[in-house]
């Protein structure tokens, strides 16, 4: 993913773009003190519609994601968000998700490394349940029989023999 735009400049209603084989997602990300509300959603698809697909004339991703730091599990604004769901992808063509804490924090709970970075080992071990992970994910290998994984240690013996290694 990467930001979209700099501060000042028109970003069409979104935060980031990430591209991938499967096609381009767009991200608007909102730091909301609250559940967001179906009425806030659809505020911001109805930007991203008008800036994006209209002033701007850029093509249509793949996908829409709103993302917020708050859960978003109230039956009634799930109830609501299914049918805007519906009618941004019948008007659009286009997939609208929302991600939420529990997405992120099921996203996050899979990668102890990123949480250790992030935050600390010790957030790790609790957040992620790894008891076991071993927190030095960042280790300086300075000579062979140093790495972990056999596509560093054939760089190694190559290197030793001044030649050049691509993977």
């Amino acid at each position: 993913p990467r930001l979209f735009g700099k501060p000042g400049q028109a970003q069409y209603g979104i935060d980031l773009l990430a591209e991938t084989s499967g096609g381009r997602g767009v991200y608007q990300c909102k730091n909301l003190d609250h559940e967001p509300s179906v009425a806030e959603i659809r505020e911001a698809v109805e930007k991203f519609t008008s800036d994006w697909l209209g002033k701007a004339g850029l093509p249509a991703p793949t996908e829409f994601v709103y993302c917020c730091p708050q859960r978003f599990d109230d039956s009634r604004a799930n109830r609501d968000f299914i049918a805007l769901q519906e009618e941004f992808k019948t008007a659009t063509g286009i997939e609208l998700h929302v991600w939420h804490r529990a997405t992120f924090d099921a996203q996050l709970q899979v990668l102890p490394d990123l949480v250790s970075a992030l935050f600390s080992p010790q957030h790790a071990r609790l957040f992620c349940k790894a008891e076991d992970w071993n927190d030095d994910f960042l280790v300086q290998v300075t000579h062979r029989g140093s790495a972990r994984h056999g596509l560093v240690e054939r760089f190694l013996t190559l290197r030793d023999g001044r030649k050049i290694f691509v993977a």
